[in-house]
């Protein structure tokens, strides 16, 4: 293996690494932002090794557990169908 092969192995590793985490951020920013728009409070977020958000006093916990993949589809359409 070539350094110019090991480099481009190491950018794509690197890059999928951002996209994920890129994408777990979107993700929990659906959570976040459902808990608070229903009058809950946010506990805690986690990003690192796996993300999670606790909330407390949630009215509605299935608008909230389906926000974050919601909001994690339809956030990335919007940027898309922007020209």
């Amino acid at each position: 293996m070539t350094f110019r092969e090991l480099r481009q192995w190491m950018f794509t590793l690197f890059f999928l690494i951002a996209c994920w985490f890129g994408m777990e951020a979107v993700h929990e920013l659906g959570h976040v932002l459902a808990a608070w728009s229903s009058g809950a409070g946010g506990e805690r977020l986690v990003l690192l090794p796996i993300s999670r958000t606790d909330t407390a006093g949630v009215k509605h916990p299935l608008a909230v557990y389906g926000a974050g993949t919601v909001f994690g589809t339809v956030l990335p359409l919007l940027f898309e169908s922007v020209d």
